[in-house]
């Protein structure tokens, strides 16, 4: 019962209804003036009260009209805003921060792979330049490195990044270590290579396909967002309707795009969409309203789990 007089106000709430309403009123009131012309003093004191009452009446659900479309063509022009935003990703500012980091990073490692390049050309053991003191005296500078650049390495990478730089620190920074001699044990012939090897495993977290990966990731991110603004969005009158639709079919080939380009896995997760709950929705107005949101939910909660990796396929 509550549910079909939530849709009746609903219906009462569109624009049409509110014009019927308001020239009934309209009516009444000039029924009411015109009866003050023709009636008793005292009744023509409570006819024109009652007119007045029913002008007052009708001049606030104009305004509440009013304030309502006004509000809707407000968020309309946010979400296209929005829509413009993320479909202009990547590149953006942060983009660049996540690329300017991974030079900041690369340069920190570059002088101990320079180092070790210089020891191995070396001719002979005579005077060959310490790459073990070079290293110990860059732990601080290799460190500080690690931890400025672990907040742009992809949650899910980030337990491999830090036993990348375990099994780098075992073997160069510990302690009463001697890093070549360490190396030795694995390769005699080059224990330089080794050591250059897991600095190599540390700056593969900022090649370019990581930094592409995690900008496609930024993306999806953004496209949740504004398809989170979509369902969020209320439709009251037809000529609402058509715009919003238009939106969501743009924001859905544009998530299921994103989606692709990051794991073509991820694309089959998203469509078809074989199982789509239906959702009690605060305000649907119409059924094809009512499925868009359903779309809506279910893609971006998918996309999230995906993202945590908490998603199973």
């Amino acid at each position: 019962m509550w549910k079909q007089l939530q849709v009746a106000l609903d219906w009462l709430g569109r624009v049409q209804t509110v014009i019927w309403i308001k020239a009934v009123i309209t009516g009444a009131a000039v029924a009411g003036i015109v009866g003050t012309l023709s009636a008793t003093p005292l009744w023509a004191l409570v006819l024109l009260f009652l007119a007045a009452t029913l002008v007052v009446i009708g001049g606030v659900i104009g305004w509440q009209n009013h304030r309502n479309s006004s509000s809707q063509r407000s968020s309309h022009l946010t979400i296209q805003k929005a829509s413009l935003f993320a479909s202009s990703l990547p590149p953006n500012s942060q983009s660049n921060t996540i690329r300017e980091a991974g030079h900041k990073f690369r340069a920190a490692f570059t002088p101990a792979i320079a180092f070790l390049d210089k020891a191995r050309r070396h001719g002979s053991d005579h005077d060959r330049p310490d790459a073990s003191a070079f290293l110990r005296n860059a732990f601080e500078f290799h460190a500080a490195a690690i931890e400025e650049f672990r907040h742009f390495v992809a949650p899910e990478s980030r337990e491999f990044y830090k036993n990348a730089w375990n099994d780098f620190c075992a073997l160069t920074h510990d302690d009463g270590v001697d890093a070549v001699f360490m190396a030795s044990g694995i390769n005699d012939e080059d224990p330089w290579s080794v050591i250059e090897g897991k600095i190599r495993v540390i700056l593969s977290f900022v090649s370019n396909d990581s930094i592409e990966i995690r900008l496609k990731r930024m993306c999806l991110w953004k496209l949740r967002e504004e398809g989170v603004g979509l369902y969020h969005q209320r439709i009251l009158a037809p000529a609402q309707w058509e715009p919003w639709r238009q939106l969501f079919e743009s924001w859905h080939l544009r998530i299921l795009e994103a989606a692709d380009n990051l794991d073509p896995e991820l694309r089959a997760i998203l469509s078809p969409l074989r199982e789509c709950p239906q959702c009690n929705h605060k305000w649907v107005f119409n059924s094809e309203h009512r499925l868009a949101l359903d779309m809506i939910w279910e893609t971006c909660a998918r996309v999230e789990r995906y993202l945590d990796r908490t998603i199973t396929a």
